[in-house]
């Protein structure tokens, strides 16, 4: 019986995303995920050993990965994953970082490939309930369904369906869930938004997952970021236009009003001055007035 290694060779819980999988692997591969530092999951040497035939993929670097040999024998490979370096390494040594989100982990010994639970340290039986965890994500997805994939109202193929969405979508998801009910082998779900509908999928649809970052949601909506800059630079040389011709009008409206003024001030005598006359005219002085004039 291959002897187990004594340590994990992910820092944090040694947690699994996917059950047994990779054809290359004789369906031997695990997928599975360690404690998060920053966006990078963090692997450390299970042994003592050698990192040998490092691989990389140009136009996909999430396919990068490489090999770990041990003094006894095993092979172990760990795909979607970057080394520290190549060559010597010693037990708990910082080994690498993933280049994805989780790694893609199995072992040969002797000609044959093996689950690495075989070497791993295992608190709970292979057919022990799952105990789902999640986490809080900011994720752009891309799903791979070619027909309508339903959304369910819980991580499981049980709950409500609450909407469709569309064979291969690209969306944000902002929730990962762990260790849910199985869908084809895969046992990661995603919580997403589609047309106001929130609901989960199942990550056995999902072929590539990509953590969003700031620069890429500016980007993502710098067309508009630009045209309305342009408005709102349109929209200040507009104002500007406005106040220039305003203030020129503004002077006008004031020498005017001051006319006004000015007359209404007028107006107002002549109305009391034409006051008293009328009174003047209601008199007896007045009639006397007439009567002498008419005399002379």
């Amino acid at each position: 019986m291959i002897k187990r290694l004594q340590q994990h060779f992910v820092y944090g819980d040694y947690r699994e995303t996917q059950d047994l999988h990779g054809a290359l692997q004789a369906n031997k591969a695990r997928d599975c995920t360690g404690t998060e530092e920053g966006h990078e999951l963090i692997l450390k040497a299970p042994d003592s050993g050698r990192v040998e035939r490092v691989y990389k993929d140009s136009k996909n670097p999430k396919q990068n990965g490489f090999h770990f040999v041990t003094p006894d024998g095993k092979d172990i490979l760990f795909h979607h994953a970057n080394p520290a370096h190549e060559g010597k390494f010693v037990q708990g040594e910082h080994l690498g970082g993933s280049a994805w989100h989780h790694f893609h982990v199995a072992f040969k010994y002797q000609g044959q490939w093996h689950d690495i639970r075989e070497i791993l340290p295992i608190n709970e039986p292979v057919e022990g309930s799952r105990k789902m965890q999640s986490y809080p994500v900011n994720l752009l997805i891309h799903t791979h369904n070619t027909e309508e994939l339903n959304i369910r109202k819980a991580p499981s193929t049980k709950s409500d369906v609450v909407g469709k969405l569309p064979p291969k979508s690209s969306l944000k998801a902002s929730e990962l869930v762990l260790d849910a009910e199985l869908v084809s082998g895969v046992s990661t779900w995603y919580r997403i938004e589609f047309k106001g509908v929130v609901g989960y999928i199942s990550g056995a649809f999902v072929d590539d997952v990509k953590q969003v970052t700031f620069d890429e949601e500016k980007k993502k909506y710098g067309d508009q970021i630009s045209a309305l800059e342009t408005k709102l630079l349109e929209t200040n040389q507009e104002v500007t236009r406005l106040v220039e011709l305003v203030e020129p009008l503004e002077k006008s409206i004031s020498d005017q009003a001051a006319q006004i003024e000015t007359l209404t001030t007028k107006i107002d005598n002549q109305s009391k001055e034409l006051t008293k006359f009328n009174e003047f005219k209601k008199s007896v002085f007045y009639a006397l007035f007439l009567i002498f004039n008419r005399k002379r």
